[in-house]
């Protein structure tokens, strides 16, 4: 192949990556509502969905790219779309709820073997600036799916009323048969692909340009960031595998239950977008303990937002500050993930896992609240439906608190300054 050919064909992982997570998001709202308002699942039922899907993912990611460093990236993500693939007309014929959750172990499978190798393989010969600024690209390009996907899901899902009738299983199906295609579309994306490689010379050069990185602070905020985006994810696994309950319940009376669903999770990624992009041209975002930490805490105030009020205008506050804060977290436990690491010894697939495992923790954590709040006594309807929310947002603060004890461990023994540092007059611990 000659080389003015590899930077288009680099660019086919721009739109498989959007199309990848299109189809993910609107396989997880679809089963979401079959399982509530078809099979009569409640949180505990729908975290058993989600929790097929991530305890599948957990264990698998890192050794799918363990063996991506050995025998390369590409076969791996090429059967990992083939079996989202799979999955996607599978969930078109489930009839039951464990049905529902073995498939989604399925779609699992294929997405662990996926995304750990499509981030190793975009990182591979890049440090410094251009890393950080390819991984916004794929930042923002995976979070236009997550706007997608929910978009799609508007057009093509029914409202309650609708699938609860005789064709409603129908209807519901077009969400997974519109996942399927998106899914076909990702496949041929990661065929044609054929990832721009940085020589060691540049990479050297480019790591060089961002001045010299402090071992234990990499390694400081690499663990941060790995607690920070595990929160994240409790949050994100109870916003997309428990949310239709409460908003079924809150909107039932307009009808609107599906649609104000899609919309509040395609607001979330629009602002996931809009900070990614900003990401890409900032310079002083990374080794940063307030910004880190404000985020985090901007974003459980956004949960709470959701959790103690039904309007759709604060709701929506809540869901943009979550997919701001989301977004920087994310950021940094992919970058510090890469960070001065070869592809043999990269971190991505850590980096999924601690992802996978927040949804897990709060699937099952936040989705069996309200029946431990019935154990307790607790009767109002409107704490039971909000248990889950709130639960989250109290981890998130335990969340806070041991990262700033990881800091606190690490700083007395920072030997010099931070790549985002360069200049500084003194070494020791960036400044907020």
């Amino acid at each position: 192949m000659n080389t003015r050919a590899k930077p288009k064909r680099d660019a086919f992982v721009w739109p498989a990556v959007t199309l990848g997570d299109a189809a993910m998001i609107l396989n997880f709202t679809a089963a979401g509502f079959l399982a509530h308002w078809r099979f009569g699942a409640e949180d505990a039922d729908l975290a058993y969905v989600g929790g097929g899907y991530w305890l599948i993912y957990v264990p698998l990611a890192p050794l799918w790219a363990r063996l991506g460093g050995r025998i390369g990236t590409r076969p791996l993500m090429l059967a990992g779309a083939a079996t989202i693939l799979l999955a996607s007309l599978l969930l078109t014929q489930v009839t039951g709820l464990w049905q529902l959750v073995s498939v989604f172990a399925l779609l699992g499978t294929g997405a662990s073997a996926m995304w750990p190798n499509v981030e190793a393989a975009l990182a591979r010969g890049r440090q410094g600036t251009p890393l950080r600024r390819r991984l916004a690209v794929f930042n923002v390009m995976w979070n236009s799916g997550l706007i997608l996907g929910p978009l799609l899901g508007m057009w093509v899902f029914p409202e309650k009323q609708a699938a609860l009738g005789p064709g409603g299983r129908t209807l519901v199906n077009a969400g997974f048969l519109a996942a399927a295609v998106l899914a076909a579309g990702l496949l041929v994306c990661l065929a044609l692909w054929r990832p721009a490689v940085t020589g060691a010379a540049q990479g050297r050069r480019e790591a060089d340009s961002d001045g010299p990185a402090d071992p234990l602070r990499l390694r400081a905020f690499w663990l941060m960031a790995f607690i920070g985006n595990f929160m994240c994810y409790v949050v994100i696994g109870v916003l997309r595998h428990l949310y239709e309950e409460l908003a079924t319940h809150q909107w039932a009376d307009v009808q609107a239950a599906a649609a104000r669903h899609h919309a509040l999770l395609a607001a979330m990624a629009a602002a996931g977008v809009l900070t990614y992009a900003v990401l890409y041209f900032a310079h002083r975002w990374h080794y940063r303990l307030v910004r880190h930490l404000a985020w985090q805490a901007a974003l459980t105030g956004g949960l709470l937002l959701v959790a103690l009020t039904g309007s759709v205008a604060w709701s929506a506050v809540g869901f943009i500050a979550i997919g701001c804060g989301t977004a920087f977290v994310y950021s940094g436990s992919l970058f510090y993930s890469v960070e001065g690491r070869d592809e043999t010894t990269h971190m991505a697939g850590w980096h999924e896992a601690v992802l996978g495992a927040g949804s897990v923790v709060g699937l099952f954590l936040a989705g069996h609240a309200p029946k431990l709040l019935e154990a307790f006594g607790v009767a109002q309807p409107y704490w039971l439906i909000r248990s889950p929310y709130v639960t989250a947002a109290g981890l998130f603060a335990v969340g806070i608190l041991v990262q700033l004890g990881v800091y606190a461990h690490h700083a007395r023994r920072f030997t010099a300054p931070g790549p985002a540092d360069r200049g500084a007059r003194q070494p020791g611990p960036p400044p907020p």
